[in-house]
C-alpha cells in the first residue's frame, strides 16, 4: 500500500474544560501532519558488549500539523477552551493621507462610531510617527503632536495642531474597530494549571482506492504558534501529546490493506 499527500486531520473536542457548543474541526489546508511514537528501554547486560535482553519502557506519543486556514473556533475548541463572543476587532492600517484642515483641526476617522483603539498617526509624506499627548481628547496640541478620544461621543476624532495645518501637513491614522455582527472574538484569562480541551484527533489520508486512518482517543494541545512571513502565507504550526482515555485505550489504527 502507498500514501501520498498530507492527508485530514480532524480535532474532535470530548473532555476537559471545553468550550459552548464543542465541534469536529478539521485543520484546513493541512500542510504537514506527523505522529511520532516513542519508548524509552531499558537494557540488561552481562559480560559481553551488547545487551543480553532489552525491555520496553514508558512510551510517548506526540503529533504535529501545519496548516494555513485560520478560525477562532478552531482555537476555542481544541487549544484554549475559553470565553467567547460574536463579534471582532479589526485594525486599520495607515488609513489616508488625509490633510489636517482648518479650525477644530479634527480628522475623524471612517469608523469613529465603533473605534476602539488608538495605534497611531504619521506624517504621510515623511513617514514620522505624531506624538500623542491625551487619549481622552482636548489639549492643546503643537506642531507634530496629536490628542484624540478613546470613548464618548468624540471618540475616533483626532485633534491636531494649527501649525501643521498651516505647513499643508497630510497624516495617515492607524486605528482598531469593532465589528458586531460577524466572527468571534475570545477573551483569554489567566487559568489554573490543568485547564484545557481533551480532543480526539483523527489523521487519515485516502490515495487511490486505499486509506490509512489513525485515531487518538485523548490529546491535549502544547503548542500553537502563529507565524507571520513576509511573502508568504501565514502557516500554523501546532504541537500535542496523547494519552489513554477513560477506557484506557490510547488508539485505533486502521488501514486497508
Amino acid at each position: 500500500m502507498y500514501l501520498f499527500n498530507s492527508g485530514v486531520l480532524v480535532c474532535t473536542p470530548n473532555a476537559g474544560n471545553l468550550s459552548a457548543f464543542p465541534t469536529p474541526l478539521a485543520l484546513g489546508v493541512l500542510q504537514e501532519g506527523s505522529i511520532d511514537v516513542s519508548f524509552e528501554v531499558k537494557e540488561l547486560y552481562g559480560q559481553a558488549q551488547f545487551p543480553v535482553d532489552v525491555a520496553t519502557g514508558k512510551g510517548k506519543v506526540t503529533g504535529k500539523a501545519k496548516f494555513a486556514s485560520i478560525t477562532g473556533k478552531t482555537l476555542t475548541d481544541i487549544i484554549f477552551g475559553q470565553t467567547t463572543a460574536v463579534g471582532y476587532n479589526s485594525p486599520v492600517y495607515n488609513e489616508g493621507p488625509t490633510a489636517i484642515p482648518a479650525t477644530p483641526f479634527t480628522i475623524t476617522v471612517s469608523n469613529a462610531t465603533n473605534y476602539i483603539a488608538d495605534l497611531g498617526v504619521i506624517n504621510a509624506a515623511t513617514g514620522v510617527p505624531f506624538v500623542c499627548i491625551s487619549t481622552v481628547g482636548g489639549g492643546t496640541p503643537t506642531a507634530g503632536q496629536y490628542s484624540v478620544s478613546l470613548t464618548g461621543a468624540n471618540k475616533g476624532k483626532y485633534i491636531f495642531s494649527s501649525a501643521d495645518n498651516v505647513s499643508g501637513i497630510s497624516v495617515k491614522i492607524s486605528y482598531i474597530y469593532s465589528v458586531a455582527a460577524s466572527g468571534l472574538s475570545i477573551t483569554l484569562g489567566n487559568q489554573l494549571m490543568g485547564y484545557g480541551p481533551i480532543f480526539e484527533a483523527d489523521l487519515f489520508i485516502q490515495y487511490e482506492a486505499q486509506v490509512a486512518l489513525t485515531r487518538w482517543f485523548a490529546c491535549r494541545m502544547t503548542k500553537w504558534s502563529f507565524p507571520a512571513k513576509q511573502g508568504d502565507y501565514l502557516i500554523q504550526d501546532v504541537e500535542f501529546s496523547m494519552f489513554a482515555n477513560a477506557a484506557g485505550n490510547l488508539a485505533e489504527l486502521d488501514f486497508s490493506q
